[in-house]
């Protein structure tokens, strides 16, 4: 089957890119025949992706604030029919912290008071119900193209996990996959859901002429070939069932359980309110955590002082931030400065992003600066403006000062499976070997990047393989997000994907936004 585009994943990227592209279309293309894609590994995750999934994200809320959401979602999520739909969901979930949410959250939500709702951290599911929005607008203006403009739009979902792609015929691109390809029909547009589509046929052969990669973050280290499929082994948390699988294995355990967090940041935390609850009850279940520099996620908290006056921040003085180092000089600068006079980073933080001080800075570098600043001083920028939801943050220093979580200085260096029990070896912040016996181990140690990607994505390593540049913060492609063989690139798997640090959804949407329009435009 031969497809004009294709997007390879269901969530964020590919539900944005091709909204972008239909809404975009020009009326008087001289094409009138359109095929699109969209592959996802399973049918479930589609829209949302791992990330916002229904299914992956059932105890998962944003990083940021409901005030630095995209606004159209923003205005959206707050009309009553969605946010009530959205509680329905959270009690499905039967659990604690979901009750525990809505009991601090639904007053809020009903009162419609914007001082309110600005911190309010979503589940982030939430999104997903956006997605399913806008997939059935997308299909309401195809309706439209093909009755008023004789336009005819086809947009195919296939259930396969792609392992590579290959040139094929000068302008196509063949799709690999590790397992069969299943083309799957849309059954009701309407309040889109995986239920309404239903098995159509088997493709042998897939091939597109444009790709957009919406694959998201890779996988962790994989330590052993032989842990991957371990039941009590969690490689790849988040594509596995995120914090759902951990507790589907820790309620089928009769026995005590010690389990292993190979990592001490988002993967671990968002874990924490719900285990907090439920090892109140079980105390048979205690906790590790391992990390060798120890270094986390900051929490999402103001201080109690207001109005927050820049030092090296104001408007006269942006013009001399010109430099990628003078810009981390300054940053830091400003962090020691507020925290002398009593506030908290997050006060300068938060105060950063409504002033778009990075992109103001970031327009006065040259382009040598500009690749300096993506290749060096992006990531060391993101290592000290990361900022978390406060609840995951107080489940960890909750459960820690009740010694129901075990921090340890420790780097893993393998894991071993032994009878029932899972053996991680390593050594500690003072290179002394060390090991731990373990029920069950969540590797959360975070995605490896693109160059150091090996058999953990053969798609990565394929890509590789043919050619497509990269260095070690992703793939490098154009300012439309095109890398090489009509491969596009908007998410994270760019290695400048956001240069501003905008929260990473609101990046990735802009980033799919213009990739979809660009396809439009070049029909």
């Amino acid at each position: 089957m031969k497809l004009d585009y294709l997007c390879i994943g269901g969530g964020v990227i590919g539900i944005h890119t091709i909204y972008e592209f239909v809404k975009n279309l020009n009326v008087n293309s001289k094409k009138k025949l359109f095929n699109i894609g969209i592959v996802d590994k399973k049918l479930e995750f589609i829209p949302g992706g791992t990330a916002y999934s229904e299914i992956n994200s059932k105890f998962g809320y944003f990083n940021n604030p409901l005030r630095l959401s995209p606004k159209p979602f923003r205005s959206w999520i707050l009309r009553k029919k969605n946010y009530e739909r959205m509680i329905f969901k959270l009690k499905e979930n039967n659990s604690e912290s979901s009750d525990d949410w809505i009991e601090k959250n639904y007053k809020d939500l009903k009162s419609g008071k914007k001082s309110n709702l600005d911190e309010i951290y979503l589940p982030r599911f939430s999104y997903a119900m956006w997605l399913e929005k806008l997939i059935d607008e997308t299909h309401k203006k195809i309706f439209f193209l093909r009755k008023l403009k004789n336009l005819n739009i086809n947009i195919y979902f296939f259930e396969a996990e792609v392992s590579g792609i290959s040139n094929h015929e000068h302008i196509f691109k063949k799709i690999k996959t590790k397992n069969k390809i299943f083309l799957k029909k849309l059954i009701n547009f309407k309040n889109y859901n995986s239920k309404n589509i239903k098995i159509n046929k088997k493709i042998v052969n897939l091939y597109s002429k444009n790709i957009c990669l919406g694959i998201g973050l890779l996988p962790p280290k994989i330590f052993n070939k032989k842990l991957i499929g371990y039941k009590n082994y969690i490689w790849d948390f988040y594509n596995e069932g995120g914090t759902k699988n951990l507790l589907d294995k820790l309620n089928k355990s009769k026995r005590k359980v010690k389990v292993f967090f190979i990592g001490y940041k988002a993967g671990l935390l968002e874990t924490l309110n719900e285990l907090k609850f439920l090892i109140n009850k079980n105390k048979n279940i205690k906790l590790y955590s391992s990390s060798i520099s120890l270094k986390s996620i900051e929490k999402a908290e103001f201080s109690n002082k207001k109005n927050y006056i820049f030092k090296n921040f104001k408007k006269n003085k942006l013009n001399g931030i010109n430099k990628p180092k003078i810009l981390m000089e300054k940053l830091i600068d400003e962090f020691n400065y507020a925290k002398k006079n009593g506030f908290n980073k997050y006060d300068v933080w938060t105060k950063i992003l409504m002033n778009n001080v990075l992109k103001k800075s970031i327009k006065s570098f040259s382009k040598n600066d500009l690749k300096n600043y993506n290749k060096h001083y992006h990531s060391k920028i993101r290592d000290i403006t990361r900022f978390t939801f406060k609840e995951t943050i107080n489940a960890r220093d909750y459960l820690v000062k009740n010694k129901l979580l075990k921090i340890v200085k420790f780097k893993t260096n393998e894991i071993l499976i032994e009878k029932n029990y899972l053996i991680i070896k390593g050594r500690d912040n003072n290179y002394r070997k060390k090991n731990f016996k373990m029920d069950i181990v969540v590797n959360v140690s975070g995605p490896l990047n693109v160059k150091d990607t090996q058999e953990e994505s053969p798609l990565i390593q394929c890509l590789k393989k043919i050619n497509l540049p990269y260095d070690r913060n992703g793939f490098i492609v154009n300012s439309n997000f095109e890398s090489m063989y009509n491969i596009f690139v908007p998410g994270s798997l760019a290695n400048s994907y956001n240069p501003e640090r905008l929260t990473i959804l609101n990046a990735v949407i802009k980033n799919s936004k213009k990739v979809g329009k660009f396809w439009s435009y070049k029909v």
